[in-house]
């Protein structure tokens, strides 16, 4: 599991850049933010996520490895405390890149 505040320390960065790739893939974002409402089955997320099944398979799995998702004796998938936590970070970077939008279309028009 990796904090906010381990992302800059030597160990960290490396966790941290494996949690950056696991975040780059299609679909993995998706599946944290519909988790974010309450467990969900697998087959319940491959078709709110609209993934295949194999793709959700391997995003699970390492969503289950970093810490960031937990499977339960429902055989249900839900978020742990790191998986909230990443999904808050996802936010705040979510509202920059929307400022950052904001502001080049604004300045372009300028």
């Amino acid at each position: 599991m990796l904090l906010r505040e381990e992302l800059f320390t030597q160990s960290g960065n490396e966790k941290g850049k494996k949690v950056l790739k696991l975040l780059a893939r299609s679909g993995v974002c998706e599946v944290l933010f519909k988790l974010e409402t309450g467990p969900r089955k697998f087959s319940q997320l491959m078709f709110d996520v609209k993934i295949n099944p194999g793709a959700l398979s391997r995003h699970l799995k390492t969503l289950v490895e970093l810490g960031a998702v937990s499977k339960n004796d429902l055989e249900m998938y839900e978020l742990t405390e790191y998986g909230r936590e990443l999904i808050s970070i996802l936010r705040q970077f979510f509202e920059v890149g929307d400022y950052s939008k904001l502001r080049i279309r604004t300045s372009y028009f300028e």
